[in-house]
């Protein structure tokens, strides 16, 4: 929201700090505008900069590095766990799970390994079993002791959700 604003001020040379924090507060609702302004920062005088950043004090860490946490994904598998019987339910899981476990991954907050079984918590004992002699027999050189990557795990779930639909 903040980024796109800039941009816009930008384009349509605003650079009045006063009409900044006017438009800052026109598109979120009546609540949060009421909210924004009885912040200090927003009376006149006061720059947008100081505004901006009294009002993301107030929300959840912007710090790009910090986007999902574990427990973010903690609380997908948790939404999804014992549910997946379809192909739109795996579609669904799969849209939610694999880009907070991608960013974990690249973090440095998840390995690879853990990425592919918490993917795998997502299932019921009867589908999971159903993926495990799937994969088994589509990969028949793959050690027992290495986790299936998730990519595998979800397209071997998929064959198996469209036989069964």
């Amino acid at each position: 929201y903040i980024t796109d604003l800039e941009q816009l001020f930008t384009h349509h040379r605003v650079t009045a700090d006063d009409e900044k924090k006017k438009w800052f507060i026109y598109h979120p609702g009546i609540d949060i505008a009421e909210f924004w302004e009885s912040f200090p920062e927003y009376s006149s005088g006061k720059t947008c900069t100081k505004f901006k950043t009294a009002v993301t004090k107030h929300y959840a860490d912007p710090d790009p590095d910090r986007k999902y946490d574990c427990q973010d994904l903690d609380c997908v598998i948790g939404q999804y766990a014992g549910k997946i019987d379809l192909l739109a339910e795996l579609a669904a899981y799969y849209r939610d799970f694999y880009p907070k476990a991608k960013h974990l991954v690249s973090k440095n907050h998840l390995s690879i390994h853990e990425t592919s079984h918490l993917f795998s918590k997502g299932f019921t004992p009867h589908v999971w079993d159903s993926i495990i002699r799937r994969l088994q027999i589509k990969l028949p050189d793959h050690h027992p002791t290495d986790p299936y990557s998730v990519s595998e795990i979800h397209s071997t779930t998929q064959f198996i959700l469209q036989s069964t639909n």
